[in-house]
């Protein structure tokens, strides 16, 4: 988020798709950027994941002309919509060099709960949730894995909006 003439964003793309990627797109094209219902997926505070989410499909990707990679972003503590509005999902870098490269990225969002000793809006990662937080069975860990069958057409589930 911070211009610090260090490209993040690449780095870690050319770490995960490779060092052949296309250049970053000059620019994120707003409407790609999509908001969509977390609840639907068994989000919401009994997960403490925000009510919503947000998605960047590239331009090729919602046209439907090529095979899209699939990228999912985990905000950092306090970094959440809850707290910066949409300022980490459009910042980040992540969607100039996913709209070049037909790679979508979904940006779960997880939210401040107290009662979990969840106090700055963190992903799981150390049990507050549940005993199985860093396996396909915790309960965030699950509602990932339907929103990425969702999105992947492994599910015949509404789509996102």
């Amino acid at each position: 988020i911070n211009n610090c003439d260090f490209d993040l964003a690449g780095e870690l793309f050319k770490m995960f798709y490779g060092p052949d990627l296309k250049d970053r797109a000059a620019n994120m094209i707003n409407k790609n950027l999509i908001t969509f219902s977390q609840l639907e997926f068994g989000g919401g505070a009994m997960a403490s994941l925000g009510d919503i989410g947000f998605i960047y499909v590239p331009t090729a990707c919602a046209n439907g002309s090529v095979a899209c990679a699939l990228h999912l972003n985990f905000h950092g503590c306090l970094m959440g919509a809850y707290m910066l509005g949409q300022t980490y999902v459009k910042h980040t870098g992540l969607n100039r060099w996913a709209e070049n490269n037909n790679i979508i990225v979904v940006y779960p969002q997880a939210a401040a709960a107290l009662l979990k000793e969840n106090p700055e809006g963190c992903f799981d990662w150390w049990g507050y949730n549940d005993a199985k937080y860093a396996t396909q069975e915790g309960t965030q860990m699950k509602v990932m894995k339907k929103i990425i069958d969702r999105i992947s057409g492994m599910s015949s589930s509404s789509s996102a909006s």
